[in-house]
C-alpha cells in the first residue's frame, strides 16, 4: 500500500504551494523543471508549465495533498482543493498582475531571480480562530499559498482581494532578497501596531455612531485615520509595508487619493465635530495623511535604491494589467472594470469572514517581527 502512494504522488507532479510569511530564511535555487518521469496529465497541467515552470522554474500545485501543509493549522482548517475549471482563470490572473507587470518594469531576469519556487492553490476559506481568513501565505521566499480560487470566477470582491492578495505575497518575496528598514518606517505609528488589529474601540462598534459617509465603521476605516491603508497593517510593520506597496500595487491612483481625503476631513474637524462620530480623543490620533504618504515615499525609495524600480511607474502597469486580465474582462457579472480599485472595507459586527489578513505569521516567525 505505501509504495502504491508513492506511485500515486509522483504521479502527481505539478500542484500548489503553502508557507509561513518568513524574513530570514534565504531563497531556493533548488530547480523544480520536471524531470523525464514526470507526466503533463491535461491542459492545466500544460498551461502551468508554459507559463510558470518552464520559463520561470516555479512549481505549481493544484492537486491536492496534505503533506504540503507543514503547519498543524492548515490541517484543521478543511481546506480543499480548487476545481479543475477554476485553476487557469486563477493563474492567469496571476501571471497578468505579478509576472508581466513586474516583467515590464523590471525586466524577465528580475522575476527569475526573486521568484517563488513554488505556488500552491486551494479552492476555498481559510478560516483562524480569531474569527479573521487569511487570504495568502509567503514562506521564505520559496513557496506562496493562494486561498479562495473558486470564488473567484463569481464574486468580484473576490478576485479584488485575489489581486491584493498576489501583490502582498510577492512584496514578502522581495523583502526576503533584501530588506527595509522596519524602525524607520514604522517611527510615525509607534505604539498603533498590534495583535489585536481586528477589533474596534468598543464606541465605534454597533450603530451610535457612524462614519461622515453614513456607513458603519470599520477596522479600515479606523486604520486610516491612523495612519494606516488597512486595518491589516496595523498587525505588524512587516505586514504594514506589505500592505502599503500592495495597496498601490491594486488600488487606483483616484481611490487612494479619496481614501486620503476621507482621512482629511476628520483632521479638519474640531475635537467636538469628531465626538460626533464616535471619535473622541482616546482613540482619535491627528496625522493619518502625512503618516501615510511619509510610508509610500519610503516604499518608492526602497524600490528605487535596492532595485532601480521607478514604483509609481510599476503601479501604473499592474493596475492596468488587473484591468486588462481574462478574468475581470470576461468570466465575472457585472460592470467590473467600473469598480476596479474600490475596496469593500473589513467590518467587525458583519460576518466573520469579512475580516481578513492578506498574510499570517506562525508562531516562531513573528517574533522575529521588529519595532511593533
Amino acid at each position: 500500500m505505501k509504495k502504491n502512494i508513492k506511485n500515486i504522488v509522483a504521479i502527481a507532479a505539478l500542484g500548489l504551494f503553502t508557507v509561513a510569511c518568513s524574513n530570514d530564511d534565504s531563497l531556493n535555487e533548488k530547480s523544480v523543471l520536471p524531470t523525464e518521469d514526470d507526466r503533463l496529465l491535461n491542459e492545466v497541467d500544460t498551461y502551468l508549465f508554459e507559463t510558470f515552470t518552464k520559463p520561470y522554474n516555479i512549481d505549481v500545485h493544484y492537486r491536492w495533498d496534505r503533506n504540503i501543509y507543514g503547519d498543524s493549522r492548515d490541517n484543521s482548517r478543511n481546506l480543499y482543493p480548487p476545481k479543475l475549471e477554476n485553476v487557469i482563470p486563477a493563474f492567469e490572473m496571476v501571471d497578468h498582475v505579478w509576472i508581466k507587470s513586474y516583467t515590464e518594469v523590471a525586466g524577465e531576469a528580475f522575476v527569475k531571480e526573486l521568484r517563488p519556487v513554488q505556488l500552491l492553490a486551494a479552492g476555498g476559506y481559510a478560516y483562524n480562530d480569531d474569527g479573521t481568513r487569511t487570504l495568502g501565505l509567503a514562506s521564505g521566499g520559496v513557496q506562496v499559498t493562494l486561498y479562495e480560487v473558486d470564488l473567484l470566477q463569481d464574486q468580484i470582491e473576490s478576485a479584488k482581494q485575489f489581486i491584493h492578495t498576489i501583490q502582498h505575497e510577492y512584496i514578502h518575496i522581495i523583502n526576503q532578497k533584501q530588506e527595509f528598514n522596519q524602525p524607520e518606517f514604522s517611527a510615525r505609528n509607534r505604539g498603533d501596531y498590534t495583535t489585536q488589529w481586528m477589533e474596534l474601540p468598543s464606541n465605534l462598534m454597533g450603530d451610535q455612531f457612524r462614519q461622515e459617509n453614513g456607513e458603519r465603521w470599520n477596522i479600515d476605516a479606523y486604520g486610516n485615520i491612523l495612519g494606516f491603508v488597512t486595518g491589516y497593517s496595523r498587525s505588524n510593520t512587516i505586514e504594514d509595508f506589505a500592505e502599503v506597496a500592495s495597496y498601490l500595487l491594486s488600488t487606483t491612483p483616484e481611490d487612494f487619493q479619496a481614501m486620503l481625503d476621507q482621512i482629511q476631513r476628520y483632521d479638519n474637524m474640531t475635537q467636538a465635530q469628531r465626538n460626533s462620530y464616535g471619535l473622541n480623543e482616546d482613540i482619535y490620533k491627528p496625522g493619518g495623511v502625512a503618516k501615510i504618504k511619509y510610508k509610500v515615499g519610503l516604499v518608492k525609495e526602497y524600490f528605487a535604491r535596492e532595485f532601480d524600480i521607478d514604483f509609481d511607474e510599476l503601479c501604473r502597469v499592474a493596475v492596468r494589467n488587473a484591468e486588462d486580465s481574462p478574468m475581470l474582462n470576461g468570466s465575472l457579472s457585472g460592470n467590473s472594470l467600473s469598480t476596479f480599485g474600490k475596496k469593500v472595507h473589513s467590518s467587525i459586527g458583519q460576518k466573520d469572514k469579512d475580516v481578513v489578513r492578506y498574510c499570517q505569521h506562525y508562531a516562531d516567525d513573528a517574533k522575529k517581527v521588529k519595532s511593533l
